[in-house]
C-alpha cells in the first residue's frame, strides 16, 4: 500500500520490516470483538465486580435457622432406616424418641428441640408420605440460588442488559462509516462467513457474561448454606412438589444457568441487529440499553404493575417462577417455557436475519 522506494533513492529513516502473518476470518473478527469494541476490558471489570459481591456478601441466619441447617445437613439424602436412626439419635438428646417414632410434639420449650420437632413433624410426618421417594434435602441453599426473595434477579437483569448494549453496539455498525462494509464484499469466502463469526463470537462473550453473572449467587450460596444433594429428585424441595420424580435438583440448576444464558444471547444479538439496522453504534447502544435495562430499572425504582416482565428478567428469574411458593396457587412454569422459546426463536431469526442481510448488502 506505501509502494516501494526507486532504486536510485535511499530512505531517510530505517525501514522497519514486517513480517505478514495470515489472519483467519474468526482470529480476526475475535479481534475486533474483544479489543476493538472492548469486551474484554468490560468483562474483566464485570468480572471483579462479580468477584467483589460474592466476597462482600453476607447472609445472617438467626439461631433457628442455623440448628435447622446442622440437622438437614446431617440427615440430608434419601430417607433410610440409617438416615431414622440418625433422627432417633438426636430425639434422645432431647428426650424426643417418642415424637420421632409417633409423630407426637412433646411440650419441651428448648430452640433445639423445636427446631427438631420441626423437622420430624414438617418433613418426615408430613412431606415425606406426601411424596414417596423425595429425600431430605436442607432448602434454604437452593432458596438463595434462584432468588426466591429480594431483588437480585433484577440487577443482573440490569447488568447484563447494561453490558451487552456496551459490547455488541459497534461490532456490525462500527464497519460502516469506515466503508469495511463494501471492501468485505470482495472476500473470497462471501460476507456470510465474516457474519457467522461475529454472530459466534458474541453468543460466546454473551454465555461468559450470563455465567460470571452468576458467580455471586454460587459463592453466597455454597459459603452460607450449602447445595446439598444434587442429585436428589427436585420433589423433595417443597415448592416444587409437582415436578415428576425423574427432574433431579441438578437439572433445575442446569435449567436456571440455561434461561440466564438464553436471555444474554438474545439481548446480545438483539443489540447486533440494532446496530447493522441503524448503521450508528451510539443510536444502537442506547435503544438496546433502554429496551433491555429500563422494565428492570423501574422495577428496582418501586414501580409495580409488573413491569418487569416487558424484559429479559423472567428469564432470569426463570427458577424461582417454576416454584409454587406460599400464597402462590400455581407454578409459571408455562409461563418461562413459553419465553425461552420465544427467546431461541429470537436468536435463530436475528442470525439468519443478520447473514443474510449482510452477504447480500441488504
Amino acid at each position: 500500500a506505501r509502494g516501494r522506494l526507486s532504486a536510485g533513492q535511499k530512505p531517510q529513516l530505517p525501514v522497519l520490516r514486517r513480517n505478514c502473518r495470515p489472519v483467519s476470518v474468526w482470529r480476526e473478527e475475535g479481534r475486533k470483538l474483544w479489543l476493538g469494541q472492548g469486551a474484554a476490558a468490560a468483562l474483566a471489570v464485570f468480572a471483579a465486580f462479580c468477584i467483589w459481591q460474592g466476597a462482600a456478601g453476607r447472609s445472617y441466619l438467626t439461631a433457628e435457622q442455623l440448628f435447622y441447617a446442622e440437622y438437614m445437613k446431617t440427615v440430608s439424602g434419601p430417607y433410610t432406616e440409617e438416615s431414622r436412626e440418625i433422627l432417633l439419635e438426636m430425639g434422645r438428646a432431647f428426650g424426643e424418641e417418642s415424637a420421632a417414632n409417633a409423630g407426637q410434639i412433646p411440650a419441651d420449650r428448648t430452640l433445639q428441640a423445636a427446631v427438631y420437632r420441626n423437622i420430624v413433624s414438617e418433613k418426615v410426618n408430613r412431606y415425606l408420605p406426601a411424596h414417596p421417594g423425595a429425600w431430605l434435602v436442607y432448602e434454604d441453599g437452593w432458596q438463595k440460588l434462584f432468588g426466591f426473595s429480594g431483588t437480585g434477579n433484577l440487577a443482573d437483569t440490569l447488568y447484563a442488559g447494561l453490558l451487552c448494549a456496551v459490547c455488541f453496539c459497534g461490532l456490525f455498525a462500527a464497519e460502516e462509516p469506515r466503508g469495511m462494509g463494501v471492501l468485505l464484499r470482495c472476500t473470497p469466502l462471501g460476507r456470510g462467513r465474516t457474519a457467522k463469526a461475529k454472530l459466534l463470537h458474541s453468543a460466546v462473550l454473551a454465555a461468559l457474561i450470563a455465567l460470571i453473572g452468576c458467580l455471586p449467587h454460587l459463592w453466597q450460596a455454597v459459603r452460607d448454606y450449602g447445595l446439598p444433594a444434587l442429585g436428589a429428585p427436585a420433589f423433595s424441595l417443597s415448592a416444587f412438589g409437582y415436578l415428576p420424580r425423574w427432574v433431579t435438583l441438578g437439572h433445575l440448576l442446569a435449567f436456571w444457568l440455561a434461561c440466564r444464558t438464553t436471555a444474554c444471547i438474545c439481548m446480545a444479538f438483539g443489540t447486533l441487529w440494532l446496530g447493522y439496522r441503524l448503521k450508528n453504534a451510539l443510536a444502537a447502544g442506547l435503544l438496546a440499553a433502554t429496551v433491555c435495562c429500563l422494565p428492570a430499572l423501574l422495577a428496582l425504582a418501586g414501580l409495580e404493575g409488573g413491569v418487569e416482565w416487558l424484559g429479559c428478567w423472567p428469564l432470569f428469574h426463570g427458577a424461582a417462577l417454576a416454584a409454587i411458593l406460599p400464597g402462590q396457587p400455581l407454578s409459571c412454569l408455562w409461563a418461562v417455557a413459553v419465553l425461552l422459546a420465544a427467546a431461541v426463536a429470537w436468536i435463530f431469526y436475528t442470525a439468519q436475519d443478520l447473514c443474510l442481510a449482510y452477504e447480500y448488502g441488504l
